[in-house]
C-alpha cells in the first residue's frame, strides 16, 4: 500500500503533471526523510469542454468531512492508513486552496463566496454582537434541505457570531435540520481549555462532558447515518483537531503501541493520527457506490506547530503555500482514482456539491465554481483564486495586518505580505524561495484580488 509521505510527496511533485485520472503507482516504501520535492511542472494551458457527470437514478449522498488546521507536510510525519485507502479509491487534488484561517473557508465552504463580501477577514469570535451572516445569504444546507435533502451537521461550525442569533442554533438557522456534538467557534485554547472536557451542541442544548470531541463527533454521525431514511442525506463533519487545545487523544483511538511525545507537536501529531481512525469509521459507515465523501482541512499548519525541517515560509495565519495549499480528496459514484490537478478554492466546494446533486441555486454563491466536472474528465481552467487574512487591534480597530494571495491555473502566484508583493512560478518554485519580475502578470492577478477587495 502506498504511505502516506510517498502518497503526498507524489501528489505534489508529480501531480500536476498527470491526466485528470491518471491511477497512482504504488510505491512499495516511503522516504527515510522528507525533503522538500524539487518542482511541481505546470498544467496545460488549453481549456477542453467539461465532461458529463454520471447519471443516476437517485439522488447521491453526500458527506463533507473538514478536519482543523493541517498541511500537506503533516502527511509526511504521522502515518494515515486510512487516508491513504480513501486517497486510492479516490482524487487527490494537489490544486486545492483555502483561507489561512478557519471562519473565512468555513464561510466560503458554506455559502460560496468569499468572506470579505460580509466583512469577515479573520477567525470569528462566537460572542460577539455583530452580525457575521445575513439572514438573506443563502447557505448550501439550505438549498439541500429545500430539494428533498435530510441535513446534519456535526462539531464545528464557526461561521457566524451571536449576532447572528442564538449561538447554539446558528448552524441550524442556515439549513442544517440537526446539530450535534456541535462547537459554535472553538473549543478553546492550548493550556486552558481540553478536546475532552467540553460543551457540545446538541441542537440548541449544550451541556458539559467527559469525552474526546472527535470521537464523539464521530459517534453522533454514525448514530445519525444508521438511521433508516426515506431521503437523500448531507452530513457536513466537523473536527475540532488537530487544532488547538492538543490535548493528547487517549489511547483508545490511537493505533497500537503509539506513544505520545511530550511537546505540543507531538499531541498535535498524535491527533492527526486519531483523526485517521475516525475517518476510517466514517468511511465504513458510508457506501462509496452512492455517496460523494469530499475530506479537506481549513487551513494549514499552525505556526506554532510546525514540522521539525519546516519547508515553508509561512503557515496558518499567513498567504504562503503552507498556509494556505491544502489536501482534498474526493471518492464517490464514478469518480476514478488518480490526480486532479485542476485549480481549486473552498468557495467552489457548494456549486461543487449542487452539481454532483444534479441542482442549481437559485441565487447566492457567486464566487465559487464548480469543479464537479474534472473529477470525471478534463474540463476548462477556473479562474484565478483569493486567499487573505486580516487582524485589526481590537481596541482601535486600526488594521495590523492584510496579507493576501491570488494564484492562477498555470501556478503562477501572487504574495503580498506585510505590504511587499511577490510574484512565483509554483511549478518550479513549490516553495516561494525566488521571486520573479513580471509586472503586466503582477498587475493583472492583483486586479482579482482588488475586484473584491479593494
Amino acid at each position: 500500500m502506498l504511505p502516506i509521505r510517498a502518497l503526498a510527496l507524489a501528489s505534489i511533485v508529480l501531480g500536476c503533471t498527470l491526466a485528470t485520472h491518471s491511477p497512482s503507482s504504488p510505491s512499495s516504501a516511503a522516504p527515510s526523510a522528507a525533503p522538500p520535492p524539487a518542482s511541481i511542472p505546470t498544467p496545460s494551458a488549453t481549456g477542453p469542454a467539461p465532461s458529463p457527470l454520471p447519471t443516476a437514478t437517485t439522488p447521491p449522498d453526500v458527506v463533507l468531512v473538514v478536519l482543523d488546521d493541517m498541511s500537506w507536510e503533516d502527511l509526511f510525519h504521522v502515518a494515515t492508513p486510512n487516508m491513504i485507502g480513501l486517497a486510492l479509491q479516490g482524487q487527490v487534488c494537489t490544486s486545492f486552496y483555502t483561507h489561512p484561517v478557519c471562519s473565512p473557508t468555513r464561510i466560503g465552504l458554506n455559502f460560496g463566496i468569499y468572506s470579505v463580501r460580509e466583512g469577515v477577514v479573520g477567525a470569528l469570535s462566537h460572542h460577539d454582537d455583530e452580525p457575521a451572516m445575513p439572514a438573506e445569504r443563502l447557505a448550501l444546507a439550505q438549498v439541500l434541505h429545500a430539494e428533498g435533502y435530510a441535513t446534519a451537521l456535526f462539531g464545528k461550525w464557526h461561521a457566524s457570531t451571536a449576532g447572528d442569533g442564538v449561538t447554539d442554533e446558528n448552524a441550524r438557522r442556515f439549513g442544517f435540520e440537526h446539530w450535534y456534538a456541535g462547537v459554535a467557534g472553538n473549543i478553546g485554547k492550548e493550556g486552558v481549555a481540553s478536546q475532552i472536557n467540553w460543551h457540545p451542541i446538541e441542537d440548541g442544548y449544550n451541556a458539559p462532558v467527559t469525552h474526546y470531541s472527535g470521537d464523539l463527533i464521530t459517534q453522533e454521525f454514525e448514530t445519525w447515518w444508521s438511521q433508516p431514511s426515506t431521503r437523500p442525506r448531507f452530513a457536513s463533519i466537523n473536527y475540532t483537531t488537530p487544532h488547538e487545545p492538543w490535548t493528547a487523544p487517549p489511547p483508545a483511538f490511537l493505533p497500537p503501541g503509539y506513544t505520545v511525545g511530550p511537546n505540543k507537536r507531538a499531541r498535535f501529531e498524535a491527533s492527526i493520527a486519531a483523526l485517521d481512525g475516525f475517518l476510517g469509521r466514517v468511511c465504513a459507515a458510508i457506501d462509496l457506490s452512492t455517496t460523494y465523501l469530499l475530506v479537506l482541512p481549513d487551513n494549514g499548519t499552525p505556526h506554532n506547530v510546525v514540522p521539525p525541517g519546516s519547508w515553508y515560509n509561512g503557515y496558518k495565519l499567513t498567504p504562503w503555500q503552507g498556509g494556505v495549499h491544502v489536501p482534498l480528496l474526493v471518492a464517490g459514484p464514478g469518480v476514478a482514482p488518480g490526480f486532479n490537478p485542476h485549480l481549486m478554492h473552498a468557495i467552489d466546494v457548494p456549486e461543487t456539491i449542487l452539481e454532483l446533486c444534479g441542482l442549481t441555486a437559485p441565487f447566492g454563491f457567486e464566487d465559487g465554481e464548480s469543479f464537479a466536472p474534472s473529477l470525471f474528465g478534463a474540463m476548462p481552467q477556473r479562474s484565478p483564486v483569493v486567499m487573505q487574512y486580516k487582524r485589526f487591534d481590537p481596541v482601535t480597530a486600526t488594521l495590523l495586518v492584510d496579507d493576501w494571495a491570488v494564484v492562477n491555473a498555470n501556478g503562477m502566484k501572487l504574495v503580498s505580505d506585510a505590504g511587499v508583493e511577490r510574484m512565483y512560478r509554483l511549478s518550479s518554485d513549490p516553495f516561494e524561495t525566488t521571486p520573479l519580475w513580471m509586472p503586466q502578470l503582477h498587475q493583472s492577478l492583483k486586479a482579482v484580488k482588488q475586484a473584491i477587495d479593494p
